[in-house]
């Protein structure tokens, strides 16, 4: 998003910035001149992701969901792919 021009930013994240892979990420777009504001919360809480709607200042031009990471091997059954995929499936509802 950044590389197509985007310039702020709104991170919903569980521990804003406690872990390191959260602040270099930021601290990566900041250094691009990105304008990043941080905001706790839970992607499947409607009230959070309403309150980090809310600080969006200019007009809505992306969302990305990445808080989910996979370890996927062929041995992965659909059952179990489901129970994994399960708890991100709330956020859709929330957009």
């Amino acid at each position: 998003m950044r590389s197509r021009g985007a310039a702020r930013f709104v991170y919903l994240n569980k521990s804003g910035l406690d872990r390191s892979v959260a602040s270099d990420f930021v601290s990566d777009l900041r250094k691009t001149g990105a304008d990043v504001t941080i905001v706790r919360g839970d992607v499947c809480s409607f009230a959070d992701v309403v309150h980090a709607v809310g600080k969006i200042q200019s007009p809505l031009g992306g969302v990305v969901q990445a808080a989910m990471g996979l370890d996927v091997s062929r041995t992965t059954t659909l059952i179990l792919l489901s129970l994994i995929v399960a708890p991100g499936i709330p956020f859709c509802l929330n957009v």
